[in-house]
């Protein structure tokens, strides 16, 4: 695994840590205890666990734990991540590194003109509110392909995909028009996505369509990787598990090789659900939390990491994990504020199944 993570970079393999290109040099527990809390980050890992890991069939005491603990935390603290490893009292520690990166999030293209520019600064601050109010004070006949696609994006990130469909057909019809098939293409397939998740599936199945036509004889990219990652969802919802896993499986080898970090985190993250439904739980319980931290440590975009999130939690409901469930929901709900990402409905009603399970009533 090579990870970035503010200016640090990781090399599992080679184990190596260098912050902005210069080598640090680390005792191989800190190391060890890096890797592991980089491979969960966004949970809550219990002392106990650490301790296992690092000390297997060794009896140490939590006094080792927390001297490595701090000996972690001065080296993070060399690249400003101050209060990146956060200790919870009682229970264990969380690697919280919640700053994203939108530059994946972000339609392409040139820089825009006017409210476009203004809109997509905003969203770089994350200030979906004014994105939204740049981008309305404007005529339909002003704004190009990007700028609905931006539009739609935000309010993904703000928990209202719904009102995303509109913006999206519009900024479909727009890509088509100049010839621009690959973004088109996502267009058709975050219409899918969204349509499927409202149980919808016929309307899916004709975006999706409309994409795989869109992407015929395409070369590899981002947009043919995320086509693979919906089509293996279909493939579950229509109640082919290995048929979804191999499709996974597809999706995640080619991500690997041409695909961006938040498409390689997504499809290992889904590649694990599936493992996990076959009953090939270890594998799929290490792909998932694999594919959290890879999100969290290189700083994905608020949509995609909800949607790896939400897999992870929707695995544990399916198979009534709660412990595991709980560790990550406050890693979630943390990383929502950190990016002023809003929830969806179903989404708080899984929440709040959560918290039932430990005796806690959601509250806002």
């Amino acid at each position: 695994m090579v990870c970035q993570f503010g200016d640090f970079e990781l090399d599992e393999s080679g184990r190596s840590l260098r912050l902005r290109g210069r080598a640090l040099g680390l005792q191989p527990k800190i190391f060890d205890l890096l890797v592991y809390l980089l491979r969960h980050a966004g949970r809550v890992v219990t002392k106990h666990e650490l301790m296992e890991h690092l000390w297997p069939e060794v009896h140490v005491t939590e006094s080792s734990l927390q001297r490595a603990v701090s000996l972690l935390r001065r080296t993070l603290r060399e690249g400003g991540l101050t209060d990146a490893l956060k200790s919870f009292a009682g229970h264990g520690y969380r690697l919280a590194v919640d700053h994203p990166n939108l530059d994946a999030l972000l339609p392409g293209g040139a820089e825009p003109p006017g409210a476009g520019a203004a809109a997509r600064a905003a969203a770089t601050e994350r200030d979906w509110s004014k994105v939204i109010g740049c981008l309305a004070a404007c005529s339909d006949s002003d704004l190009a392909a990007e700028d609905f696609e931006l539009w739609a994006i935000t309010l993904e990130c703000l928990g209202r995909p719904g009102d995303a469909s509109p913006m999206l057909r519009n900024a479909l019809e727009r890509y088509e028009a100049q010839g621009d098939r690959a973004p088109a293409a996502r267009c058709a397939i975050t219409l899918a996505k969204i349509h499927l998740e409202r149980a919808e599936a016929a309307v899916a199945r004709g975006w999706l369509a409309r994409a795989a036509s869109l992407l015929k004889h395409q070369e590899p990219s981002d947009a043919a990787i995320y086509l693979l990652w919906m089509q293996a969802r279909f493939e579950a919802f229509d109640g082919r598990p290995e048929a979804a896993l191999d499709v996974a499986e597809r999706a995640s080898a080619i991500a690997e090789k041409h695909g961006s970090v938040p498409l390689r985190a997504l499809t290992l993250g889904y590649l694990g659900f599936f493992n996990i439904s076959l009953g090939h739980t270890r594998i799929g319980l290490e792909q998932q939390d694999h594919a959290a931290a890879q999100a969290m440590s290189s700083a994905v975009d608020p949509v995609t990491g909800s949607l790896i999130y939400c897999n992870i939690l929707w695995s544990c409901r399916c198979f009534a994990d709660w412990s595991r469930a709980n560790q990550w929901a406050d890693g979630f709900e943390t990383w929502c504020k950190a990016n002023f990402a809003g929830t969806t409905g179903s989404c708080e009603l899984h929440r709040a199944e959560i918290l039932g399970s430990r005796g806690r009533s959601p509250t806002r």
